[in-house]
């Protein structure tokens, strides 16, 4: 269900592709369930999820950088 988004070069930024993931995707790839998934986006916390009509959705580079986040604040170990 992995829709590519193309951003018109009309708005001043460079043509680019970007996956965008529903929410259902989303918990696949983190783990997290659909309730957690909502949960965290009512309180403001969790990878940056926008409602386009009754769907939430999730860009490819926003779980990226969500998930970049989570690996610096919480890595331990060797080379942390």
């Amino acid at each position: 269900m992995t829709e590519p988004v193309t951003i018109p070069a009309n708005l001043g930024v460079i043509p680019l592709t970007v996956r965008r993931f529903v929410i259902e995707e989303v918990s696949q790839i983190t783990g997290f369930t659909i309730p957690s998934l909502r949960n965290l986006h009512r309180q403001g916390k969790g990878p940056l999820m926008y409602r386009m009509g009754k769907r939430l959705y999730c860009d490819e580079p926003d779980l990226l950088a969500w998930s970049a986040q989570q690996k610096a604040a919480t890595a331990k170990g060797i080379g942390a």
